[in-house]
């Protein structure tokens, strides 16, 4: 593997992929390699295709503090996405999250304290359990998070 503790992780196709995440046979999701990894992970539109719609647990227990998606519509399952991650910070403010459903446990268990969150569409979401339970994060708005979907 290259070394990722660069400023910015560029995937950008099935190959960077495949170096960069390994496939959970258990759930069938991709999960990032490298845990120590601090920068930034810019995910073109290519990319977010071969990651395919379910991102569960993609970046859980990580230290990676920015993700950038070029395209995220797609994707409808964001739970556990960063469960216990250890960044301090994360800057998910590009999302576009108006087809996810689950974003139950997202940041179960996240040492971030500061969260960006000012796009989330949250308009089709029916299930958000524990999505914050035991985070650090001191301050949250949820002023526009449509939660009318939302059964658990």
């Amino acid at each position: 593997m290259k070394n990722t503790n660069l400023e910015v992780l560029r995937i950008d196709d099935f190959e960077d992929v495949k170096e960069h995440f390994y496939l959970n046979d258990d759930s069938g999701t991709f999960a990032f390699r490298d845990k120590d990894y601090t920068g930034a992970v810019e995910i073109t539109s290519a990319g977010a295709r071969a990651l395919g719609n379910n991102w569960k647990g993609m970046f859980a227990d990580t230290k990676v503090s920015k993700v950038i998606a070029k395209d995220t519509s797609n994707v409808t399952n964001m739970s556990d996405m960063f469960r216990g991650t250890q960044a301090e910070s994360l800057d998910l403010s590009n999302f576009d999250t108006s087809n996810v459903t689950d974003m139950s446990y997202m940041f179960l268990d996240s040492k971030a304290t500061s969260l960006d969150l000012r796009n989330f569409d949250t308009s089709n979401v029916t299930d958000m359990s524990y999505m914050f339970a035991y985070s650090k994060v001191t301050s949250l708005d949820l002023s526009s998070f449509d939660t009318s979907k939302v059964t658990d």
